[in-house]
């Protein structure tokens, strides 16, 4: 399978970005980056650029957690196997996420 190239702009920095998957998933990924980081911006006016991507980054990877461990407890309380699915589906976009930023960052 052919990788894809998808041109973005986060915090006014253009990237290209490599993915296998479909690009609309990375495109979500980044539309979503971007609002958070605009929220962020919202609540913190004066902070700099570096300090808003590591605060957004937080803020992103705490939904995250919040989101996985509420689904750990709905497998803890014996939901149907479905959720166990959903939470692996979250790990494995979660890690592919990682894997682009990863392989941009070291371009």
């Amino acid at each position: 399978m052919k990788d894809d190239l998808l041109k973005v702009n986060v915090l006014g920095v253009n990237l290209t970005l490599k993915t296998k998957e479909d690009a609309t998933q990375l495109k979500q990924v980044i539309w979503f980056l971007n609002k958070k980081i605009e929220e962020t911006r919202d609540k913190h006016k004066s902070v700099d650029q570096l300090k808003l991507s590591i605060l957004s980054s937080i803020y992103i990877v705490d939904e995250l957690i919040t989101l996985k461990n509420s689904r750990q407890t709905d497998i803890d309380s014996a939901l149907p196997q479905s959720d166990i699915v959903i939470t692996e589906e979250v790990d494995r976009a979660f890690q592919r996420v990682l894997d682009v930023l990863d392989s941009t960052v070291n371009e």
